[in-house]
């Protein structure tokens, strides 16, 4: 099972290319974001995770 900053990290690189993808945006690598921003992936992880558990 991936622990949640993994989940986070998964979810950031997938909206990061998203993001290259649609815009053109270069985004930055998971380990050179600032620590408030990876808290807000890995919360974001966490709530998902909490409802996905909630109505499996």
């Amino acid at each position: 099972m991936k622990s949640f900053e993994q989940l986070a990290q998964s979810a950031y690189q997938a909206h990061a290319k998203e993001l290259q993808r649609r815009i053109g945006v270069n985004a930055r690598e998971w380990d050179s974001l600032p620590p408030s921003e990876r808290e807000c992936w890995i919360a974001a992880a966490r709530q998902l995770w909490a409802e996905f558990a909630a109505v499996h």
